[in-house]
C-alpha cells in the first residue's frame, strides 16, 4: 500500500491533539521538515498504513513531526529490498519487509549490530520501534510489545467468476487442511471442481505468522506452498482457487480509499469464518470476529525505564491510554482498525531479542601514519586513520612500539622519544573501537636517528717522548647517554696503534696504552669512535709533537 489519503494534525505541549480530514497524503517514509524523525520504526506491512497516519498526526509542542515509519516495501515502486536511511548520520540498510524482519533490525539497532544478517550494516541506534500484527513469540522480556489497536484477519479470493470461486463461508478447520494440503479442491456454484491454490504472505509476515498459529500448523506443514505474496497485496489474487490470508483492517481502509485500493480490480472478497462476518454493514472491523488479534508496535523494555529525553519522548508516544498513539482513536478508526480502550498502551507483553546480525566490522580506508621528526628528544603524533563501517564514530587508543615490542606506558597519540628509541625504529598500533566493533592497523615503522657522539682526547708526557711508550685518554660524550658504549681506536696516520673497548662501566672514559714509541717530530694522531645502536661513530684528528 503505497499513498495514504488521511493526513491528520495534533499540537501538544507534552501532546495534544486535533484532527483535520482532507489535506494532501501522506506516505510512511518520511518526507518534509523534518525528514528524519526521533522515533523511527519499520516492519509490519499491516500497520504501515496506520502508523502512517499516526506520524502525520502526531507533533510535539513546536509543531514537529516526531515519528518517522518506514514502509515494509518501496512506497513508490511497491518493490522489495531497496534501501533505506533514517538517521543524518546513519548508513543505508536494507528496507525490513514484515514483522519479523522489524524486530530483527530493531534487535540489532539496540544490540550494535549489523542488518540483515548476510551482507549487512552496522545499524547501531538507527532504530527506535518495530512495527508487529502479530504478538510476542521468543522467550524473554528484552523486547516489549504494546498494543494500540484491534485487528481481524480472514481469508480472501477473487469473485471475477462468482461461481467458480472458493466457497465463501469457512471454519478453521477446513482453512486448515486447506493450508496443510489435506483439502485440495472445492465444488462451486457451477457444479465443477476446481483446485485450491493456497497463497501465503512473505516470509517475516506478523500476518503469515499468526495465521498459521490460528490454523495450528507450522512453517514445515506449510513448506509445499511455493506461491508467496506481498501481504494485503489484492492485484496478486487474480485466478480461480486462489485463496489467502488478508487483514480486514487492511481491506476496509483499502475500501474506503484511505489507502490505494488493490482489491477491486479483481474483485478481491473476504470471506466468513464459521458463519462470522469479518465486516460490519457499516464497513467497520466485527470486533467479535471469530479470528482477531491485536496489534503491536514494538520496543526495547529498558528504554520504558530510561530517564533520557527520548526515552521520555518514547514512553509518551507508545504507552499508556493516554499515550499519543492511543489518544489517536478516529486515526485508528480510519484505517479500519478498532479501539482497544483501557488495553491500549500496556507494557505486558514482553519476548526475547530477534537475532539476524552480527559484528560491524571497521575498516581503515585510510592508514594510520605517524608524523613529526624522528629524532631523541622530539615529540612524534600518531594519526588515526580513517575508519568506516559503523554507525558510531571510532574511538582510538594507541600502542607504541620500538622493533616491535611495546614501549611501556606509551598508550597516547603522542609520543617523546628518548635515547632508548635512538638508532631503533618506531610504529604505533591503532586500535579503532566503536560499539561492539574493533579492529587496529599499524603504521608504517619510522627510524629514529641516532645520538651524535663526539671525541675528545689528550696524551700524556710520555707520547712526546720518542724514548717512551705513551698513552692516551679518550672522553665519549653523548647528549643524554650517560654511559656510551662501543671501541675506540687510535692511529698513526694509518697505522693503528691502540684500540679498547668503551664499556658501561667506564661512563664513556678510557684510557689507551699506545702499542709503539712514537719517532721524533711531528704526528697526525687519529681517535677514532665506533659508535653504538643508539649512539652515531665520531672521530677526532690532533697534531703530536715526539721530542
Amino acid at each position: 500500500m503505497k499513498a495514504n489519503k488521511l493526513a491528520l494534525s495534533v499540537l501538544t505541549g507534552a501532546l495534544a491533539c486535533t484532527v483535520a480530514f482532507g489535506v494532501a497524503p501522506a506516505y510512511a517514509d518520511p518526507s518534509g521538515t523534518p525528514t528524519y524523525r526521533p522515533l523511527v520504526g519499520v516492519g509490519s506491512d499491516t500497520t504501515q498504513s496506520v502508523m502512517n497516519g499516526m506520524a502525520d498526526a502526531i507533533k510535539d509542542g513546536s509543531g514537529n513531526k516526531i515519528l518517522g515509519s518506514y514502509d515494509a516495501v518501496n512506497p513508490a515502486t511497491g518493490l522489495p529490498g531497496d534501501l533505506i536511511q533514517t538517521r543524518a548520520d546513519g548508513l543505508p540498510f536494507t528496507r525490513p519487509n514484515g514483522s519479523g524482519s522489524g524486530q530483527k533490525a530493531l534487535t540489532s539497532s539496540i544490540k550494535g549490530l549489523t542488518y540483515p544478517a548476510a551482507n549487512g550494516v552496522d545499524i547501531t541506534g538507527q532504530l527506535d520501534y518495530s512495527r508487529s500484527s502479530s504478538g510476542p513469540s521468543a522467550a524473554g522480556t528484552d523486547l516489549t510489545f504494546i498494543p494500540f489497536a484491534k485487528d481481524a484477519l480472514s481469508y480472501a479470493y477473487s469473485d471475477t467468476d462468482s461461481a467458480a470461486a472458493v466457497p465463501s463461508d469457512l471454519t478453521v478447520t477446513q482453512l486448515t487442511a486447506i493450508f496443510d494440503g489435506t483439502t485440495t479442491s472445492y465444488t462451486g456454484t457451477d457444479g465443477l471442481s476446481h483446485n485450491y491454490v493456497p497463497l501465503l504472505p512473505q516470509t517475516g509476515s506478523g500476518s503469515r505468522s499468526f495465521f498459521l498459529k490460528t490454523l495450528g500448523l507450522n512453517e514445515a506443514q506449510v513448506a509445499w506452498i511455493s506461491t508467496t505474496f506481498q501481504e494485503n497485496e489484492g492485484t496478486t489474487i487474480d485466478a480461480v482457487g486462489e485463496i489467502a490470508p488478508f487483514s480486514v483492517a487492511a481491506y476496509i481502509a483499502q475500501t474506503k480509499g484511505v489507502v490505494t485500493n488493490t482489491v477491486d480490480t479483481n474483485k478481491v472478497t473476504l470471506g466468513k469464518i464459521g458463519g462470522s462476518d469479518p465486516v460490519l454493514g457499516d464497513g467497520t472491523l466485527n470486533t467479535a470476529f471469530t479470528v482477531t488479534r491485536k496489534v503491536y508496535n514494538v520496543v526495547s523494555t529498558d528504554r520504558l525505564s530510561g530517564t533520557s529525553d527520548a526515552d521520555k519522548l518514547l514512553q509518551s508516544t507508545f504507552v499508556g491510554e493516554t499515550s499519543a498513539v492511543c489518544s489517536q482513536v478516529e486515526v485508528i478508526h480510519n484505517y479500519g482498525f478498532g479501539d482497544l480502550g483501557s488495553g491500549c498502551g500496556t507494557t505486558t507483553d514482553k519476548a526475547g531479542f530477534a537475532l539476524d546480525g552480527s559484528t560491524p566490522m571497521l575498516t581503515a580506508t585510510a592508514a594510520p601514519k605517524i608524523t613529526g621528526s624522528a629524532k631523541v628528544g622530539a615529540t612524534l603524533t600518531a594519526f588515526s586513520g580513517t575508519w568506516t563501517g559503523t554507525v558510531t564514530k571510532p574511538a582510538y587508543s594507541y600502542k607504541w612500539m620500538r622493533n616491535g615490542a611495546a614501549i611501556s606506558g606509551a598508550t597516547t597519540a603522542t609520543y617523546k622519544l628518548t635515547p632508548a628509541d635512538a638508532g631503533t625504529s618506531v610504529s604505533v598500533e591503532v586500535t579503532a573501537t566503536a560499539g561492539s566493533a574493533s579492529a587496529s592497523a599499524t603504521t608504517a615503522k619510522v627510524a629514529v636517528a641516532k645520538i651524535s657522539s663526539s671525541v675528545k682526547a689528550s696524551f700524556d708526557k710520555n707520547a712526546k717522548k720518542h724514548a717512551k711508550k705513551g698513552k692516551v685518554k679518550i672522553t665519549i660524550k653523548a647528549s643524554g647517554v650517560a654511559a656510551p658504549t662501543g671501541t675506540v681506536r687510535v692511529y698513526d696516520g694509518k697505522k693503528k696503534v691502540g684500540t679498547a673497548k668503551v664499556t658501561t662501566s667506564k661512563k664513556g672514559i678510557v684510557t689507551v696504552k699506545l702499542t709503539k714509541k712514537l719517532s721524533k717530530g711531528k704526528h697526525k694522531m687519529k681517535i677514532t669512535y665506533s659508535g653504538s645502536t643508539g649512539v652515531a661513530s665520531s672521530s677526532r684528528t690532533l697534531t703530536l709533537k715526539v721530542k
